[in-house]
């Protein structure tokens, strides 16, 4: 079932935050019924254990901001817009680490400004429809 290896640091908070008795049971959540929801709401457990040196949540964040950073510079190439790029919503506004990897990223692709919403998205949309 794990090929052999001992539960890893992410693994066993994984384990714990989901209430399972075991590894095996976190192969059976994800075929199940859990949506992306649930996972999403999972998230912190990687950023912790990136904090604390844990080599694969850390790639796996790093992972993550450069692939939306090349979603996001895809689109504003397609819109032929130099920038800014802007992040919100919840990960975006509140993980450094995620933040970091997508101006890396970014600046990679030639977009060197990355803004980050102090705020919800929804804020803004309430303030345009005001106008």
């Amino acid at each position: 079932m794990n090929n052999g290896l001992r539960p890893d640091e992410l693994t066993k908070a994984l384990v714990k935050s989901c209430g399972l008795l075991g590894p095996e049971g976190l192969i059976a959540l994800f075929h199940g019924d859990a949506g992306r929801e649930f996972w999403a709401s999972k998230s912190p457990i990687v950023f912790e254990c990136a904090a604390s040196g844990h080599t694969a949540s850390l790639d796996m964040i790093l992972q993550a901001g450069a692939d939306l950073a090349s979603l996001a510079a895809k689109c504003a190439e397609q819109l032929n817009i130099a920038g800014p790029i802007v992040l919100g919503g919840g990960l975006g506004m509140n993980q450094p680490t995620l933040q970091t990897a997508m101006r890396i990223a970014l600046a990679a692709r030639g977009f060197d400004n990355l803004q980050v919403l102090n705020q919800d998205p929804v804020f803004g949309a309430l303030q345009l429809a005001s106008h």
